[in-house]
Formats: structure tokens, sequence, C-alpha cells
């Protein structure tokens, strides 16, 4: 049967998985990924750092 070869060995793989890239690339595709969001992470605690000085310390108020 045709469906029973396609589940069997390398077609499986191929099938149902992105082509790999060569590891030097794909280092680098997905470690500059991660040091973006480590990068975004920081831009982000620096400005909410700014904003908790500007404002005098409280971030929030509950009794307004």
């Amino acid at each position: 049967m045709a469906s029973e070869e396609a589940w069997k060995g390398e077609e499986w793989g191929v099938t149902y998985f992105l082509p790999r890239k060569p590891w030097p690339k794909a280092l680098a595709l997905y470690g500059s990924f991660i040091l973006g969001g480590i990068g975004a992470g920081m831009l982000l605690e620096a400005w909410i750092n700014n904003k908790v000085k500007q404002d005098g310390g409280v971030i929030w108020e509950f009794d307004k």
C-alpha cells in the first residue's frame, strides 16, 4: 500500500519536518532571535525603570 510506505523511513522526516539548515547558519539565525529578545527585554526594563523614577516610585495606586 502506498499509505504504509509513506510512514516508513526517511520519507516521514522529509514530509513532516522543515529541511535542516547547516548548523552554523542555524546557530546564527536562532542566536540572533535570542539576542534580539534579550535586547528588547533590556530596553523594556530600562523604559519601565525610567517611568518609575519619573512618577516618584509608585507603580500602582489602589486607593484612587
